[in-house]
C-alpha cells in the first residue's frame, strides 16, 4: 500500500511539533464539536508526545489521512473512546497513540466586517479552554 507523500509530508511535520511540544493553529471544518466549535474557527493545539488523556478534554486525533478534534469520553488501556459535542455524533473507539495533540485555544470564525469581541484585531482572538489545557 502507498503512502500519499502529501499525508507522509504531514505526518513527519506533526511528529516534529510533537517531538518540540509546539502550540500550532489549525483550520476547522465541520460541525462535530457545535456549539463549542463552529465550522470556520481556528483551534491552538498543543502537539506533544504525551497528550492530556482526561475525559472531558478535546483532543486532536490523527484518523487515516483525517484530523480530527473532539472530546474524550474515556480511557480504556490502550484505547480511548471519543466523540463530537454535537448530538448526533457517534462514540468512536481509538488507540491511545492516534491522539496526538490537545485543543488550548479557540479562535470563533468572524463574519467579514467584525472584529473580535473585547477589541483584539481579527483573526487574533482566541477564548482559552482551561478544562482542557495539557498539564505540563
Amino acid at each position: 500500500m502507498a503512502i500519499d507523500p502529501r499525508e507522509l509530508g504531514r505526518r513527519l511535520l506533526e511528529d516534529n511539533w510533537r517531538q518540540r511540544n509546539a502550540t500550532q493553529t489549525v483550520p476547522v471544518r465541520g460541525g462535530s464539536m457545535r456549539p463549542t466549535i463552529v465550522s470556520g474557527s481556528r483551534v491552538d493545539i498543543y502537539f506533544t508526545m504525551t497528550p492530556c488523556l482526561r475525559p472531558g478534554s478535546i483532543v486532536y486525533i490523527r484518523s487515516g489521512q483525517k484530523r480530527i478534534v473532539h472530546r474524550l469520553v474515556a480511557t480504556i488501556g490502550p484505547f480511548c473512546l471519543e466523540r463530537g459535542d454535537f448530538r448526533f455524533t457517534t462514540l468512536r473507539i481509538r488507540a491511545r497513540w492516534n491522539v496526538i495533540g490537545n485543543l488550548v485555544a479557540v479562535r470563533p470564525a468572524i463574519p467579514p466586517g467584525e472584529g473580535c469581541p473585547g477589541g483584539g484585531a481579527r483573526g487574533n482572538c482566541a477564548v482559552p479552554t482551561p478544562a482542557s489545557r495539557p498539564m505540563l
